[in-house]
């Protein structure tokens, strides 16, 4: 039977519904009819208490049957490496058209935004709870890193609106020069690892 996007909504709210120590900001997808996920600066593997168990709830879904579930892995310093752009680097840029969905428990931050608009990824999020209240935006973000470009942004940097219009343009251009970073960014001399997951195996 086909994924559908009611069953990541479905996996997304046990997610959000467990501890799984501090670590609560996963990320799902729908590549292909396949299912992937990862966690904010990505997984190397499923050991540990959260991934372990969410592999062990996608089998007892059955959600593995006769498809792959991957994990994607961090892309670039393994620091500010969020969970959306983990999976996007995975599945390499020439290939975005295979993620059909993608879900966060938490809000999507208006760096990843703007980069999912951009690639025009379906994406949707769990609402957080926050002093109380529901909110729908994420919190500031300290760093952040592109998942194909050698550019970083994070409100450490400055203006965050003024960072968001620059990404934009980047996005569109597809070029970021050393010597001509945009004020704001930071350029990031690290080789990024395109195509960085691996794939699940159940006993």
């Amino acid at each position: 039977m086909t994924l559908q996007k009611s069953d990541i909504d479905s996996l997304v709210e046990w997610i959000a519904g467990k501890k799984f120590g501090k670590t609560t900001n996963y990320t799902l997808a729908i590549v292909d009819d396949n299912l992937w996920f990862t966690k904010s600066n990505g997984l190397g593997g499923v050991t540990g208490e959260g991934p372990d168990a969410i592999v062990s709830e996608i089998e007892s879904r059955r959600l593995n049957t006769d498809r792959l579930v991957c994990i994607a892995g961090p892309f670039c310093d393994n620091v500010s490496n969020h969970a959306e752009m983990c999976i996007l680097a995975a599945v390499g840029e020439k290939k975005l058209s295979s993620i059909k969905y993608l879900k966060c428990c938490a809000p999507v931050c208006d760096f990843c935004k703007v980069v999912l608009d951009h690639y025009e990824i379906p994406y949707s999020f769990r609402p957080a709870q926050r002093e109380g209240e529901t909110v729908t935006d994420a919190a500031s973000q300290q760093g952040w890193r592109h998942p194909f470009l050698p550019i970083g942004f994070g409100t450490q940097s400055g203006d965050t609106s003024k960072q968001l219009q620059a990404l934009a343009e980047l996005n569109t251009s597809g070029v970021v020069e050393e010597r001509n970073v945009p004020a704001g960014g930071t350029y990031l001399y690290t080789k990024r690892k395109v195509g960085n997951y691996k794939e699940v195996v159940f006993d």
